[in-house]
């Protein structure tokens, strides 16, 4: 049976601390060169109740040049509205970056061609069978080619160099662990830009969550319906995310009851947020 959960009045006091940081996934000189440089997969799990400790990274070249890429580790974590932080490695609490072993930490790639990161745990990692998950990044970054750099210094020419830098996330984790969401807040937040419905969706459980959020709504007098686009939210164990929703035009006053979903797939019970406000814009 789905938990409800029952939200009404003003919200409690949240305090955050905000990281500021950039990274600048893709970057180029020229508009008009191509990038045809790829990687997959976006995402590595490392099960520590499995047998399998190594995973393998493709990094594809299909361009018409050799490719050169660094790989390194770095650690990173999602703020309350989903945006990414960058930090050096195993300088988070829940860092998995001295755990992780990676070869290469250069790679070449002909044209028209694929190349291998592999990315193993160390036999004494350090995740017991209650701790919570780990995670950090490993990062691979088109390097400058020498050779091209050389002969544009000997014929005195300008160098257009197109570099693409790409993250791959990885998880260190207890499969048999628990998984388990809660709704914190649900309320209706009042702006002079845009009013909108948001939730607080709180992972309380020891592993990381792909999170799918719903929200109905009516009007109490006429009965009339809203479906809000769902909206998709990755959140790390003990982490609490804000999920907004722009409420529709055209409103009329009057009395609206609102339910969201927290659908986190077969194995987390479904929770159910229910509030009701006052319109009168």
């Amino acid at each position: 049976m789905p938990e409800l959960i029952s939200l009404r009045g003003a919200p409690a006091t949240f305090f955050m601390k905000y990281f500021i940081s950039l990274l600048f996934l893709l970057t180029a000189c020229s508009v008009t060169a191509q990038i045809s440089l790829s990687v997959a997969p976006a995402r590595l799990f490392f099960d520590i109740t499995g047998t399998r400790k190594t995973e393998k990274i493709k990094v594809f070249n299909n361009g018409k040049e050799k490719a050169i890429w660094q790989i390194y580790l770095q650690d990173w974590t999602r703020d309350s509205l989903g945006q990414k932080h960058f930090f050096p490695p195993n300088t988070l609490p829940h860092s998995c970056a001295a755990d992780l072993i990676i070869f290469p930490s250069v790679l070449q790639i002909p044209p028209d061609s694929t190349g291998e990161v592999t990315v193993s745990i160390k036999d004494n990692f350090s995740l017991s069978q209650t701790d919570t998950s780990k995670h950090a990044m490993v990062v691979i970054s088109q390097a400058d080619d020498p050779a091209k750099l050389k002969d544009a210094a000997a014929k005195k020419q300008a160098a257009i160099m197109i570099k693409a830098e790409f993250a791959v996330h990885v998880y260190l984790l207890n499969g048999g662990s628990k998984k388990d969401v809660t709704i914190d807040q649900f309320y209706l937040q009042r702006d002079s830009a845009k009013n909108k419905l948001q939730v607080y969706v709180h992972n309380t459980g020891l592993q990381p969550l792909d999170t799918k959020v719903h929200i109905e709504f009516s009007n109490d007098a006429t009965a009339k319906q809203w479906k809000l686009n769902e909206i998709t939210a990755a959140i790390l164990p003990g982490d609490i995310r804000i999920v907004s929703f722009a409420l529709p035009d055209g409103l009329e006053k009057g009395m609206y009851s609102a339910m969201a979903t927290v659908d986190c797939g077969e194995d987390v019970p479904l929770k159910i947020g229910e509030l009701s406000f006052n319109w009168n814009e």
